[in-house]
């Protein structure tokens, strides 16, 4: 949790100005994240949390810009002046964020975890966030089989569809919890993650059976595709959303609740027939809430529910 949260504060420090790298092509910007995941040393972390391989060190900026010279324009000179503030700006912002966090974490952990760090003269100096959470992995908290066990349990959480965890966010945290626990050496595969979010996906109930039967009759290198997999379901997910959205209550609006439902009205909902489905989609969701009417006054003709072509 703690690792988490140094994560979130790290990424708040905006230096894209003068390190650019820090923006994905997404325009997703991860700030100083890079004290918090490692980026260099052979480590995937970074990369694969970020998409973002082209990290470089960041080194503090000349007090003064070389480039100006005796003979270089007023506007110029303003110009390139302005920019070696900035770069100065935000190298000491990252020196800032890293003395402070790595402050904070030595406080939080306490000394007794921290003090084969320090160093005879200087303390804690230069001392990293970075190095402070590989001593802990590697001193105090070293994890057995049985914990990494327990962990890969519990990244397989069921989708709690009835306590309103929306599908974006447990795929997201599915995509996301996978990353991190590369950084404990603890690999979910690709594989497992789709079996299990697929058996999510028939247990929870949230799509209809022809929308289980139109991804199983895609082919097996698109089923087996996790970008089309999530996009195909999130899209279906907001069909039927949007269908609940738009339409329902439309049928008490035009006639009241169920109990003020008229013979003449029954009959009048009975004969509109299926052609609206075939014709317009979107009252997929009318003609249900309207079955359901006529199923609570005790009618026994039903629209017929068709997929339109």
């Amino acid at each position: 949790m703690w690792q988490r949260e140094l994560e979130v504060i790290a990424a708040s420090y905006d230096v894209s100005d003068t390190y650019p790298w820090t923006v994905d092509a997404a325009s997703n910007n991860y700030g100083c994240l890079f004290l918090a995941v490692d980026p260099v040393g052979g480590s995937p972390d970074y990369e694969l949390r970020t998409g973002i391989a082209n990290y470089v060190e960041p080194v503090e900026p000349p007090h003064y810009d070389a480039a100006i010279k005796v003979n270089t324009p007023t506007f110029k000179r303003k110009q390139r002046k302005e920019e070696n503030e900035q770069r100065k700006h935000d190298y000491f912002t990252v020196k800032g964020a890293l003395r402070g966090m790595a402050e904070n974490l030595r406080d939080a952990m306490g000394e007794q975890y921290v003090s084969q760090l320090e160093h005879s003269i200087v303390g804690y100096k230069n001392v990293t966030v970075l190095q402070i959470m590989k001593h802990l992995d590697i001193e105090w908290v070293p994890m057995n089989t049985k914990e990494r066990m327990k962990i890969k349990k519990d990244y397989y959480k069921v989708w709690d569809v009835a306590g309103g965890v929306a599908l974006s966010a447990f795929t997201k945290a599915l995509d996301e919890r996978k990353l991190e626990l590369v950084q404990h050496n603890i690999t979910i595969e690709d594989e497992d993650m789709k079996e299990h979010y697929m058996v999510q996906m028939y247990a929870s109930n949230a799509f209809s059976e022809s929308d289980m039967k139109e991804w199983e009759n895609k082919t097996e290198a698109n089923r087996d595709d996790w970008t089309i997999m999530k996009r195909y379901f999130r899209d279906k997910m907001a069909l039927n959303e949007a269908y609940s959205n738009n339409n329902e209550g439309n049928v008490a609006t035009l006639y009241g609740s169920s109990a003020n439902v008229t013979k003449e009205q029954e009959e009048k909902l009975a004969d509109m027939g299926d052609c609206w489905v075939e014709m317009y989609g979107g009252k997929l969701r009318l003609l249900r809430v309207s079955n359901r009417i006529l199923r609570e006054r005790g009618v026994s003709r039903r629209f017929v529910v068709r997929t339109p072509p």
